[in-house]
């Protein structure tokens, strides 16, 4: 039996309409997975290593001038795992990092970056481990 015209394209009007709903499908699922990967970096940024009474994100609060610092992140492989947060305080040079959410580390990119995470690490020295953590 012959289709018609009409049922063919009709066929192919519906094949083409399942491939765009699939391919928007498949785009925002992506971006879900991207805004959990921003989330997850920021969260990482903050989050305090074991034993250690200060953290990146303590000292980038204690360093904002205007409220809380504004960090925005660029995904630069979804495959590795890998972003850079770029984090304002209202200081003249932004603090960069990259951050692996697989190794769950954080590399500073920039001189200032490196001498703020120093300094962090210092502080965790000089803190005892029973020290406050002003409430956080």
């Amino acid at each position: 039996m012959e289709s018609s015209p009409l049922e063919k394209r009709g066929k192919i009007f519906v094949g083409a309409l399942m491939i765009g709903i699939l391919g928007l499908t498949l785009i925002l699922l992506q971006q879900q997975f991207n805004e959990g990967d921003h989330r997850k970096a920021v969260q990482l940024l903050g989050s305090r290593d074991g034993g250690a009474q200060w953290s990146i994100g303590q000292e980038l609060v204690a360093r904002s001038k205007n409220g809380p610092p504004d960090c925005q992140s660029k995904i630069l492989s979804s495959f590795r795992g890998t972003l850079e947060v770029i984090c304002s305080t209202g200081e003249p040079q932004p603090y960069r990092f990259r951050v692996d959410l697989v190794r769950r580390s954080i590399e500073p990119l920039d001189e200032p970056t490196r001498r703020l995470m120093a300094e962090v690490d210092q502080e965790n020295r000089e803190l005892p481990a029973s020290a406050p953590d002003a409430g956080h």
